[in-house]
């Protein structure tokens, strides 16, 4: 399961709310109910806002202590249209934002270019010179053949795998490689073993699953 860019907090909110839209406001959206799904959402919509106009909005709203489930449905439907209206606005102001940044030709990007032409030697440079590449790194590029910016160009993957055959979740068989489309209803950080990861509730129109990222 894959997707072509980052899906946001913000992003992850308004398909949830349009789902609960489409289902008649029933607090049917989310497993475990709306209200445990908008306390968890705080933290992570609250970084992903710059503007502190937009922050001291999204605080009014009050996720933390979010009442839903014992709301009526036209009381439902009043709070929900609020929120489309913050999430309509903090849009926007991602739009402006991203139009103010600069153009892939602006004198800062063109300068960020020359300056990376004059650090590269050619193909035959060691890895090291790319940004990022740094010497343990290198040295665990070597075990597999790699050591120059050649050799890395060249280094293709041992295996392809076809992510183009999908399945419905009713059909995955256990033990095999597959792919599945699935809207991501609910997710949380955990710790596995030692290390932290993330868990969450996917599924599609034949059914949900359980799916840990390591």
């Amino acid at each position: 399961m894959g997707q072509s860019s980052r899906e946001t907090s913000i992003d992850s909110l308004r398909r949830v709310l349009e789902l609960e839209c489409q289902k008649g406001y029933c607090d049917k959206a989310v497993i475990g109910g709306l209200d445990k799904f908008l306390r968890k959402q705080t933290g992570r919509i609250l970084r992903d806002i710059s503007n502190r106009e937009l922050s001291a909005a999204f605080n009014s709203l009050d996720f933390a202590k979010s009442d839903y489930s014992a709301w009526d449905r036209k009381k439902r439907r009043e709070w929900i249209a609020v929120v489309f209206n913050w999430i309509a606005r903090t849009e926007e102001a991602r739009k402006r934002k991203r139009k103010s940044a600069p153009a892939p030709d602006s004198p800062a990007v063109t300068a960020r270019v020359r300056e990376i032409k004059k650090t590269s030697s050619g193909l035959d440079s060691a890895i090291t010179c790319i940004s990022g590449i740094a010497p343990n790194t290198a040295t665990k590029f070597a075990k597999l053949g790699v050591e120059t910016v050649y050799d890395l160009l060249h280094f293709l993957p041992r295996r392809y795998i076809d992510y183009s055959q999908r399945k419905p979740i009713a059909k995955l068989e256990q033990g095999k490689e597959q792919t599945i489309i699935a809207k991501v209803w609910q997710s949380s950080v955990v710790t596995l073993g030692r290390k932290r990861g993330a868990e969450g509730i996917v599924g599609d129109e034949t059914g949900n699953i359980r799916v840990v990222w390591f």
